[in-house]
C-alpha cells in the first residue's frame, strides 16, 4: 500500500480462472470469421477480503448487472466498516442454445462482454488510516 496516498486494489473473486478469465477468452479476438466453440453454464465466485485496520477504504465498486439474450451477469460488493471485511460476489449465466457460435453471435455478444470486462477489472480504494 502507499504509505503516504490512495492505492487501488483489485477486487478479485477468483485467484486464477474464472468469469475474467471465460470472458477475456471470448474478447481475446477482435475479429472473429470461423464458428467456435462456446459452452454455457452458471458460474458464482465470492471473495472475502479482510484489511488491517491500519487500512481505510474510501472506495468501493458499484454494483452492476447486465443482461442480453446470451449473458446473466450480476456482481455486489459490501463492505463492513466494524470489521473492514469486502465482499464482492459475481455471478454469470451464459446460455448459449447450442454448442458452437458463430461469428455474428459474438457480435451481438460482445457489447454485454465488455461491460462484464470492466466490471471483473474493478478496484477497491484505500489509503492508511489516521491515528
Amino acid at each position: 500500500m502507499w504509505p503516504t496516498g490512495t492505492t487501488a486494489l483489485p477486487a478479485l473473486t477468483s485467484l486464477s480462472g474464472g468469469i475474467a478469465m471465460q470472458v477475456g477468452n471470448l474478447l481475446a479476438e477482435h475479429v472473429r470469421t470461423q464458428p467456435f466453440m462456446c459452452t454455457g453454464g452458471a458460474f458464482d465466485e465470492v471473495a472475502q477480503i479482510e484489511l488491517p485496520k491500519t487500512v481505510q477504504v474510501t472506495g468501493v465498486p458499484t454494483d452492476a448487472s447486465f443482461t442480453n439474450a446470451f449473458f446473466d451477469y450480476s456482481s455486489r460488493y459490501v463492505f463492513d466498516p466494524a470489521t473492514n471485511l469486502i465482499q464482492a460476489e459475481r455471478h454469470l449465466k451464459a446460455n448459449f442454445g447450442k454448442q458452437v457460435c458463430t461469428p455474428a453471435d459474438i457480435t451481438a455478444m460482445r457489447p454485454v462482454l465488455k461491460r462484464i470486462e470492466r466490471d471483473t477489472d474493478v478496484q477497491i480504494i484505500v489509503k492508511a488510516a489516521q491515528p
